[in-house]
């Protein structure tokens, strides 16, 4: 087993030139060891690869939020933001049979998207909240029959929805 030891800076800056207005941006280094799974399976529908490198990526994200109170018990928020991610030794499931993947590493990967969202609380009981994300994961580097394709198990679209009611001042 190989050793490592990694410098992962992170810098996130907020920004609030108005009372109703964040700016927000950060940048990171990222590295993600190969889970136990997916170094030696799980006896089910993974088949192991010890031969698996850490990931590594740099990050990359900007966002705006707009909030404000309409009326003393509700509380608006809309959040448009981007991020772009470029990832060497991605770990991605690849299907071997039918019902078994293997982790494989690609040479490299970019990520990127865009997400909106926008919440409403009201009378500090009741909370709805959606976000939309468009997301682009490409294969940069790998195996010439991957490279522009997309990574497999990302999905192009998501879509989170949240009610959340808190009838009791707990």
């Amino acid at each position: 087993s190989e050793q490592s030891l990694q410098f992962l800076p992170r810098l996130a800056v907020s920004l609030h030139p108005a009372r109703f207005l964040s700016v927000r941006a950060g940048v990171a280094r990222g590295f993600r060891p190969p889970t136990f799974s997916e170094l030696f399976g799980d006896r089910a529908g993974i088949i192991g690869n010890p031969a698996l490198l850490p990931e590594l990526s740099e990050m990359v994200d900007a966002s705006l939020r707009l909030a404000g109170r309409p009326h003393k018990r509700v509380e608006l928020s809309a959040e448009v933001g981007g991020f772009f991610t470029s990832t060497r030794d991605a770990i991605v499931l690849r299907a071997n049979s039918q019902r078994l993947v293997v982790p494989i590493n690609f040479g490299r990967t970019r990520t990127a998207g865009v997400e909106a969202s926008a919440s409403i609380r009201a009378l500090e009981r009741i909370e709805l909240a959606a976000a939309l994300t468009w997301i682009d994961a490409r294969i940069k580097e790998s195996e010439a029959a991957y490279i522009g394709n997309k990574v497999p198990f990302v999905p192009e679209w998501d879509v989170d929805l949240r009610v959340r009611l808190r009838p009791l001042p707990w």
